[in-house]
């Protein structure tokens, strides 16, 4: 019973060092690191024996073995980051997008297949043995994907206005004002040729953010879980422009531990 937690325990401090090692190889201030393991979507994921932990430090380690030249330990541990956690695809989706517009056809070729055949080899495991694949928009109650942007938060209102209220306390300053502040910072990179996986992996996790299911929104945790890929993407977005403006602000999301501290009732 305790190899879960621990797991997670070991994930988050993994994680941290990964992204610490990240930042100094841009020249920045190592200590923003702290907002990887502290932020309260991991916290809690590692609370309730969640994946995200083990997912994103998987992440954290692939980009950090693809700074320092082993392409072969990129895909490795981005296919065992997919494995953990589905929706470590986003950041290996921008990582994609990256390679394709580059015209790296091999690379490409080579993390769409060693991320792609075990990834879809498990699925057709959990058909096989649960009746249906492990990937969808969530579990009992989950409503669909949505196309219009952020319909499935401002959709929360119409069911009950003062449980929008309340999810939208939390869900606007960590999620959604980042998000669309990060997607802008993104796509102005990118506009201006400014091509690095960086960008291209803070512009897959900003705009996922746009079309999540209201069964996503309405859930403030996983909300909360989910915006932890937008966290890692900023850090290093903001570690490789040396940008000290877009390393502070990704402090602000440390304002969540608020939530971690509200778990205990004797805090």
């Amino acid at each position: 019973p305790y190899t879960l937690p621990l797991i997670n325990v070991l994930a988050l401090a993994a994680g941290t060092w990964c992204v610490e090692e990240i930042l100094r190889r841009y020249r920045a201030n190592p200590w923003y690191a702290l907002t990887f393991g502290l932020y309260a979507g991991q916290l809690m994921s590692a609370r309730l024996d969640l994946a995200e932990p083990l997912a994103y430090t998987l992440v954290a380690a692939a980009i950090l073995s693809t700074e320092r030249g082993s392409w072969r330990g990129t895909v490795v541990l981005f296919a065992m980051s997919a494995l953990a956690r589905e929706t470590s695809l986003v950041f290996i989706g921008g990582y994609l997008l990256f390679l394709v517009v580059q015209r790296e056809w091999r690379r490409a070729a080579t993390l769409a297949l060693g991320v792609g055949l075990p990834w879809l080899a498990w699925q057709g495991v959990l058909w096989v043995w649960l009746g249906r694949p492990g990937f969808g928009s969530g579990g009992a109650g989950a409503t669909s994907w949505e196309i219009v942007p952020f319909r499935g938060f401002w959709s929360v209102g119409s069911i009950d206005i003062e449980a929008f209220a309340l999810i939208a306390l939390i869900v606007l300053p960590l999620t959604i004002i980042p998000g669309l502040f990060t997607l802008v910072a993104a796509i102005r990179d990118l506009w201006a040729g400014r091509w690095h996986p960086y960008a291209t992996m803070l512009l897959a996790n900003a705009a996922i953010l746009l079309f999540l299911p209201q069964s996503s929104y309405r859930e403030p945790l996983a909300m909360l879980r989910l915006t932890t890929g937008l966290v890692v993407a900023t850090i290093l977005f903001g570690a490789r422009k040396r940008s000290r403006r877009i390393l502070n602000y990704s402090l602000l999301w440390l304002a969540s531990l608020v939530f971690v501290a509200k778990e205990n009732p004797t805090l």
